[in-house]
This record gives C-alpha cells, sequence and structure tokens, in this order.
C-alpha cells in the first residue's frame, strides 16, 4: 500500500487524526471486500497506522482505541442518521451489541487484532455465539 503513492504521499492517506482535530465525527469502515472487513481490524489499523509488513503508513494520524471504537459505533450511527436507533446502548435504541474476549480499551495496541468476537446480539437476538453467553 505504501509503495503506490510514496512515502511523502503516504502521510496524506486516511487522515483520521486530523478530520477528529477538526471536530469533524469519522465512521469506522473498510474497503471489504478488497481488504478484510472486520471491524476489529479497522480499529486495529485506526490505532496502529501499520501496513501488513509493519511499516508505518502516516503515524502522525493515529488515534486513540477510545477514538477508533466511538468510530465503528457513535460515529458510524450519526454518518448514517441512525444515531437515534443505534451506535451506543440506551434506553429505546436498537440491543445490538457485541461480547468480546478482551476489553479493547485495556489491551495492548499491538493485540487490538487478536481481540476475538464471542457473540452479537442484533436487536435483542443473539444472532451469533461461540459460547460466550450460553456457556
Amino acid at each position: 500500500m505504501a509503495r503506490a503513492p510514496g512515502p511523502e504521499r503516504t502521510q496524506l492517506c486516511y487522515r483520521v487524526r486530523s478530520l477528529i482535530d477538526a471536530g469533524i465525527r469519522v465512521p469506522g469502515s473498510s474497503d471489504a471486500p478488497v481488504v478484510d472487513g472486520s471491524p476489529i481490524l479497522g480499529i486495529h489499523d485506526f490505532v496502529n497506522r501499520r501496513t501488513a509488513g509493519g511499516a508505518e503508513f502516516g503515524p502522525a494520524e493515529t488515534i486513540t482505541a477510545e477514538q477508533a471504537l466511538r468510530a465503528y459505533t457513535v460515529d458510524s450511527a450519526y454518518a448514517s442518521h441512525e444515531d437515534t436507533l443505534k451506535g451506543d446502548l440506551s434506553i429505546g435504541k436498537l440491543a445490538d451489541f457485541t461480547v468480546l474476549s478482551d476489553d479493547l480499551l485495556q489491551v495492548r495496541a499491538e493485540e487490538l487484532k487478536d481481540v476475538q468476537v464471542g457473540a452479537t446480539v442484533v436487536g435483542g437476538e443473539i444472532r451469533y455465539d461461540d459460547g460466550a453467553i450460553r456457556s
């Protein structure tokens, strides 16, 4: 990825930190199916800003795990004009949530990609459970 734009233009790619600093709410997303669409990997990449080979990719644009989690939840709901229905767990909103193997805000940045999905609940119904809920 970094080879195509070159070192100078790589610093201008995916300027998430700059957008957040400017007060813009940035939704989390991916280029799936071109790349893996896992939100966990997207959060990892927002925080770590490295290529698959481990090289830095615009390190000035890193954000915190909390900011990345917000991008994939609250700010994605805001971007799709659905923030009155979803994006956080609060009264009157859809009961959509994911049970994870670890706390995204507590694991080391390099280990974010290793966090596993144990279960998902959509609209109050269990849609996926590897035993995290029904064990």
